[in-house]
């Protein structure tokens, strides 16, 4: 990569995947609760602005934004993964970097489960911190894996098949966001760079484009995420702003403000499970 200040630093493209996360799960929260909740004095109100004939038009209209805004919501995954996979090649200490990881997914869960479905506890779904914490570590096993000089051809197949099934079936047995398929996606993103790295100046794009063409396996609808592809012709690799911290605690905090706007505006209720 060029060494030169030009294009985008990591933590610009951080703050583009964030912005759109956030439109994401303010969509899926507070629009549609406001779906759930077609008489809610709210939607009233958005009917007289866009001078609704009838409450179909309205729920027709906010429908429209709320699958707009998912739409935009595509962009983040892809590229959180791709840093996940940079923070692995470039932190100082791969320790600590999976304890943030850890930690942040035990903080988010519960204004997760709250915003997202308004109970304290729920099982069937866990946030995408606990995918991209089981993602880094596969790749750190593959990876420690791969040096082993000792191993022959067939027992290094073997060993990382293994190892990526275990990976895979436990954010399955989980539920954790995008599931066994985000672990894949990591682990494909992983093994791309190593081998576009040594190839090309441009190995980013190639990167994030194999994670995101294979996504779309999983659900044709993350095609939308290709809008973030460009970014990546401008990525120069270096940290840019310190915000390290930020971009660890936005993700909690902005699920703590989803939660409490609609708790608020009483389109859920809490339960326990």
């Amino acid at each position: 990569m060029d060494t030169k200040q030009k294009g985008l630093s990591t933590s610009f493209i951080k703050t583009i995947a964030l912005i759109c996360m956030f439109i994401d799960h303010f969509a899926a929260s507070v629009m549609m609760q406001l779906l759930y909740h077609p008489n809610h004095p709210i939607m009233l109100q958005i009917g007289k602005w866009i001078q609704a004939d009838n409450i179909m038009v309205t729920y027709n209209f906010i429908k429209n934004i709320y699958e707009w805004m998912r739409h935009i919501g595509r962009v983040s995954f892809p590229i959180y993964c791709f840093f996940i996979v940079e923070g692995f090649f470039k932190t100082r200490d791969r320790k600590k970097y999976a304890i943030r990881l850890g930690i942040c997914a035990l903080l988010s869960e519960l204004p997760f489960d709250i915003a997202l479905y308004g109970k304290i506890i729920y099982l069937w779904h866990q946030n995408v911190f606990y995918t991209l914490l089981i993602g880094l570590l596969a790749i750190w096993v593959l990876d420690k894996m791969a040096a082993k000089t000792d191993w022959s051809l067939m027992k290094h197949n073997v060993m990382t098949l293994l190892c990526t099934i275990g990976f895979v079936l436990v954010a399955e047995v989980l539920s954790t966001d995008y599931s066994g398929f985000g672990v894949l996606t990591i682990v494909l993103m992983y093994y791309v760079r190593r081998i576009a790295e040594t190839k090309t100046t441009y190995w980013p794009p190639i990167v994030l484009g194999a994670g995101t063409a294979f996504l779309c396996l999983f659900s044709p609808g993350e095609v939308w995420a290709f809008i973030g592809l460009p970014l990546m012709f401008f990525y120069h690799g270096k940290k840019g702003w310190n915000g390290k911290w930020f971009f660890y605690l936005f993700y909690p905090v902005h699920l703590i403000v989803l939660a409490v706007i609609v708790l608020c505006l009483g389109l859920l209720r809490i339960g326990i499970i």
